[in-house]
């Protein structure tokens, strides 16, 4: 026995399909916004960097405009820096001084986010 259907509004598939386009234009919106900014801080601090902060900077910027999810930590700048505790706390603070990075939180807690609106 076939079904009939006799129901053909598409009203649901429509709104589905126009939130999805919508999204899709804000995610790229937040990106063109993202690779601007990249470059503007890439001319702002490019020779302010010794090479352990470029690699970081050039890494978060590789994550793209999400970025990390819970911030940088001190213990992710070592070892993506691949240097001891001491230097990425050095290093991160000379960024801080800098106004490349925000830092909040204390402690354990002290994360790291790129300073994007200078």
């Amino acid at each position: 026995m076939k079904t009939i259907i006799k129901d053909l509004d598409i009203t649901d598939w429509l709104l589905y399909f126009g939130q999805t386009i919508l999204d899709a234009q804000e995610d790229t919106l937040k990106l063109i916004d993202f690779l601007i900014e990249k470059a503007k801080s890439f001319d702002r601090f490019n020779t302010e960097m010794n090479k352990r902060q470029l690699k970081m900077v050039t890494r978060i910027f590789n994550t793209g405009h999400q970025g990390f999810n819970d911030g940088l930590s001190a213990d992710n700048y070592t070892k993506i820096a691949k240097t001891s505790a001491s230097t990425a706390t050095c290093n991160l603070k000379s960024m801080v001084d800098k106004k490349m990075f925000i830092k909040t939180g204390e402690l354990k807690g002290t994360r790291y986010w790129l300073n994007l609106e200078n």
